[in-house]
Formats: C-alpha cells, sequence, structure tokens
C-alpha cells in the first residue's frame, strides 16, 4: 500500500514476520521515534496463544524501550480475553481508554487516563464534541 507521505510505511496487520521486520526497522533507524501501530488486534488472532502473545509483546516493547523509541498501539479491549488486554496495558506506559454509551438517542464519548508507571489514574471525562464520532443519520 503506498501513502502520500514518505515518512509513512503501512503494512499488512496480518503478516507476523511483516510487522516484526517493519518494527525492527524502525527501532534501527535514527529518524523513528514514534512507531504507531493498529495490529495487536491481527496479531493477537493470528498467535491464538496467551503465552505466545506476551513473549512476542515482551520482545516488541524491549526493542521500543532499549531504542528510546515511543510505540503508540491499538488495541480494540472487547474483543480479546482480558488476560492479553491486561498484559497490553501492563506494558504500557501510559493507556488511553476511550468508552461510548448511549445518551438517551445520542453518543456520549468518554476518555481516562491510566499511568500505571505512576499510578496516576483519571476518572471517565466527556470527550470534546469536535472530536467525536460524527452521526451518519443526521
Amino acid at each position: 500500500m503506498a501513502h502520500p507521505s514518505a515518512h509513512v510505511e503501512i503494512i499488512s496487520p496480518d503478516n507476523l514476520l511483516e510487522v516484526n521486520l517493519f518494527i525492527e526497522k524502525c527501532v534501527q533507524e535514527n529518524e523513528s521515534k514514534v512507531i504507531v501501530g493498529d495490529f495487536l488486534d491481527n496479531v493477537i488472532r493470528s498467535i491464538n496463544s496467551p503465552e505466545s502473545f506476551y513473549s512476542f509483546f515482551c520482545q516488541l516493547a524491549s526493542r521500543v524501550k532499549l531504542k528510546k523509541r515511543t510505540a503508540i498501539l491499538v488495541i480494540k479491549e472487547d474483543i480479546h480475553d482480558r488476560s492479553v488486554v491486561e498484559t497490553v496495558k501492563r506494558f504500557a506506559d501510559l493507556v488511553l481508554e476511550f468508552r461510548d454509551q448511549d445518551n438517551n438517542g445520542s453518543l456520549k464519548v468518554e476518555m481516562r487516563t491510566l499511568n500505571f508507571a505512576d499510578n496516576i489514574y483519571t476518572a471517565w471525562r466527556p470527550f470534546s464534541d469536535w472530536l467525536q464520532p460524527i452521526s451518519m443519520t443526521s
């Protein structure tokens, strides 16, 4: 896949080897300080075992931290075993959680921050209106 920016590379999230090679390439490059990935859901599905995922994720987190990089990774909590989701959260320096709720027919989106390193946890707060999903039914 191509992206208009030369600094963005899009890879298949279903190919574990390609994900590993991409992460390794990112941590080796001098200019790549931030890695943004929406591949964890696919990796978890393809690995099929919490122990194997833990091993994969330990290696990923170690490579990122060792090279002093920042990884922003997305995981959809409601489609995985709780143990796998908790593994991801515990490795994170900071977790941003989002939830949506029906508020008398309108969507209400809230967010909270979990900072495990410093034991700082915020309460659920309304997400800014301008950042909420646009209703397609209006």
